[in-house]
């Protein structure tokens, strides 16, 4: 699975193009093939990423195209990029999505430590792909600048996650308004 790419340009991507589910036709394939479902982080992006495509255009009308644009990152690309990195770092059955970071208890660190450490690798990273951005050595397609900030984002979000987890704040496993 990729994760959705939009032209460089200042002009947001059409919100037509937002994907109505993003699993890709092998993956679907192989669940049905091996008469299973899909795992649990595999469904949540399905459903999320039809509901989300859904809802986009249902206000598309309504919102400037900087609006929709930020949107779409938002709740296609960063939902995406978020269930693709928990599924890579915790595994796709997970119960504890922010495990791979908690492994910095183990040093004496919280998980916050372990994700601030992290996010300042990614400032260091954007900042030098941003004066650099013709070096072929750090330049790399697949983690280019737009992806190092929209993983800097995500690290921002998974922050105010366990903050809010630590307050007890809004915290509490399935309890959604």
């Amino acid at each position: 699975m990729t994760t959705p790419t939009s032209d460089q340009s200042t002009t947001p991507e059409s919100i037509d193009s937002v994907p109505d589910a993003s699993p890709s036709e092998s993956t679907k394939t192989e669940a049905t093939r091996n008469d299973q479902s899909l795992p649990p982080m595999m469904e949540a992006l399905e459903r999320l990423m039809v509901t989300n495509g859904a809802a986009l255009r249902l206000v598309s009308h309504l919102l400037p195209p900087q609006s929709l644009s930020y949107l779409r990152i938002l709740m296609v690309e960063m939902v995406e990029l978020h269930i693709q990195k928990a599924a890579g770092y915790s595994g796709l059955d997970t119960k504890d999505t922010w495990k791979n970071f908690r492994s910095a208890e183990r040093l004496g660190k919280t998980a916050l430590d372990s994700v601030l450490i992290r996010k300042g690798d990614k400032e260091a990273r954007y900042a030098n792909l941003y004066r650099d951005s013709q070096n072929d050595l750090i330049n790399d397609k697949d983690d280019d600048l737009r992806r190092t900030l929209i993983d800097d984002a995500a690290y921002g979000l998974i922050s105010v996650c366990l903050l809010d987890e630590a307050n007890d704040e809004s915290y509490q496993a399935g309890d959604i308004k």
